[in-house]
């Protein structure tokens, strides 16, 4: 494994997920929400589009020259897919406007 490579694997299997775990704790802890709602802001097509990321872009060091464009892009677009994701299951949380407490 390439250095490069080495970093993405630290930046986006270790420091990605940790940001999306503790992300995921704040809006759901401070938001008063039931523990529950975790496993739906961090729910299973975010850890697995971020798991393929991690796949993919790992495996580009050893992918032809000419394959390798295709499999960062396609890296890419799963960590983006992944956030759009968790966006979509916190933003409703973080967003709430109510008379201070949030729904239960």
């Amino acid at each position: 494994l390439r250095a490069v490579g080495f970093h993405h694997l630290v930046f986006i299997g270790g420091y990605g997920l940790l940001t999306l775990a503790i992300g995921t704790r704040v809006v759901v802890g401070h938001g008063r929400y039931p523990v529950t709602d975790e496993g739906r802001v961090l729910s299973p097509l975010v850890v697995t589009a971020v798991a393929l990321a991690l796949a993919l872009r790992v495996a580009v060091d050893w992918l032809p020259p000419e394959a390798q464009p295709h499999a960062l892009a396609t890296s890419a677009t799963l960590w983006i897919i992944a956030w759009l994701g968790w966006g979509i299951g916190a933003i409703p949380r973080i967003a709430v406007v109510s008379g201070g407490a949030a729904p239960h």
